[in-house]
């Protein structure tokens, strides 16, 4: 637990803190002036503290500031809309975010965001008469959303609701293990709605963060290919997001997992998978205000649809970016630094989050999708081998035949295979500098994808039994596989 007052110079020249998530603490005395010092400051979140002194009213000059969250505090007084200066304070009423009133004084704007945050307006009444030394005591949530947009409100699920959707979390129900927690199919009592709810089990500051981090993000992320988020619960101990249910379950399943009883991908579907999440890495980079870093691309994070329309989920470590710099260093907040075989180097060495780590990842993912190999497997010593390691080597001894999925065998177009190759080479080259841009991704995954002269007679059909004259490497491809994949001798 953390006591005491925030340091005056907490921001030195602006500094590079873009988070400050210091809620269920001991923290007393106002939030510092220095704090308008902050210009890379996105969220602070100081919520369930003792802090009694003011607000500095330029908090408004942040033009970065999304979210300042400072419920359940002892605050003698708060600036009003009206006082707020900077390019915020004439939106912030009218998106129903701030809360400057005084006991008895009507509620305004404040009516969405109790709503939302699920309290009734007896209850918060009832809390400020217990506080009526305080005329200001009371102070649920303050947003200050961006001039542009502004923060699509989530709703607030009651831990009952949900309990009751997940036949109280039965464990037949989960769709989904990781080291997040577990994933559960529900459906809404009231509307009949399939839900996927995702109940995060790791505490402390980190788990707390991961969890606020998504719900922001997902609040501000809108895109076909980016999973949407119903609502979330955040009720004594327990922390869990409602997302909408994707029927297919993850990439994992389709290239790593299958039964007896599924298809292997083709490479059609596999390309616009690839295609999907280019469009929604392009999006998060280039068009999200502010943008978004994602900071852990993997196919159990790439949700599928009913027709393998793809989705991004999980973005309990991504990060806010820089729109004009890719070399955007993370400020530090997430103590998790990605998955292995889908980190960057740069990453590993040194917790450096930018654009061109997600660029990294996804030219992992894309290498699974070409080879239906995992990002690390065991080589022939038993040591672990990453795949993008692996592809290099393969390439420097065999042909590129050798390196696709023996799955693919019957669907496959030789000339879009090397160009895929060579993209997600370039995106895992060591030095992020040479890596692509993500607008040069989307547009070269998407000739690949939806190449026009994609026809019949176009694409080679590969046979299962390798015709006369075929060369070694063709005839190793050639010949058909049984069971999963990862029986495959590699």
């Amino acid at each position: 637990m953390a006591e005491g007052e925030i340091p005056e110079g907490i921001c030195i020249n602006g500094g590079n803190l873009q988070t400050l998530i210091l809620n269920n603490n001991f923290i007393t005395g106002s939030l510092p002036r220095s704090i308008v010092n902050c210009t890379n400051l996105i969220w602070v979140s100081l919520s369930r503290n003792r802090i009694s002194a003011g607000i500095p009213s330029d908090i408004g000059n942040l033009a970065n500031l999304a979210i300042l969250q400072l419920a359940k505090n002892t605050l003698r007084q708060v600036p009003k809309p009206e006082e707020l200066s900077g390019k915020h304070a004439e939106i912030i009423c009218k998106n129903g975010a701030i809360v400057g009133f005084e006991v008895g004084s009507k509620w305004g704007c404040l009516d969405g965001l109790v709503e939302n945050l699920g309290i009734s307006k007896q209850e918060e009444k009832g809390r400020m008469k217990s506080q009526a030394a305080h005329p200001f005591g009371v102070l649920p949530q303050l947003v200050l959303p961006d001039i542009r947009r502004g923060l699509d409100q989530p709703r607030s699920f009651t831990y009952r609701e949900l309990q009751a959707a997940t036949n109280n979390f039965n464990q037949a129900f989960i769709i989904g293990i990781g080291g997040f927690g577990s994933v559960f199919k529900g459906r809404s009592r009231k509307t009949g709605q399939y839900l996927a709810v995702k109940q995060l089990n790791r505490q402390g500051l980190q788990g707390q963060c991961e969890f606020l981090v998504e719900v922001l993000m997902l609040s501000l992320a809108k895109h076909e290919n980016i999973i949407r988020m119903f609502g979330y619960c955040d009720d004594a101990f327990q922390r869990l997001i409602v997302y909408e249910y994707m029927p297919m379950g993850c990439l994992v399943d389709h290239l790593h997992e299958l039964t007896p009883d599924m298809l292997p991908l083709n490479w059609e579907t596999r390309m616009r998978i690839a295609a999907g999440v280019a469009r929604a890495l392009n999006y998060l980079h280039n068009r999200a205000v502010p943008p978004i870093i994602l900071g852990d691309l993997k196919p159990s994070n790439i949700l599928l649809g009913g027709t393998f329309d793809p989705k991004l989920s999980d973005f309990g470590l991504a990060k806010f970016g820089d729109g004009d710099n890719w070399n955007v260093v993370s400020s530090g907040t997430n103590l998790v630094t990605g998955t292995a075989g889908y980190c960057a180097p740069e990453r590993t060495a040194s917790g450096e989050l930018t654009f061109k780590t997600d660029i990294y990842s996804f030219g992992v993912v894309l290498l699974e999708l070409i080879t239906g190999r995992e990002a690390l497997e065991l080589d022939a010593n038993q040591n672990e081998e990453s795949i993008v390691d692996w592809a290099q080597k393969k390439l420097r001894f065999r042909t590129i035949l050798d390196i696709a999925d023996p799955n693919l065998y019957e669907n496959f177009k030789l000339p879009m295979l090397k160009k895929a190759m060579s993209l997600a080479f370039s995106c895992v080259q060591d030095d992020p500098a040479l890596r692509p841009s993500t607008a040069d991704v989307l547009q070269t995954i998407n000739k690949i994808a939806f190449d026009p002269a994609d026809t019949a007679t176009f694409w080679r059909t590969l046979r299962r039994t390798p015709e006369r004259g075929s060369t070694p490497g063709a005839r190793e491809l050639l010949n058909p596989t049984s069971g999963r994949r990862r029986a495959y001798s590699r």
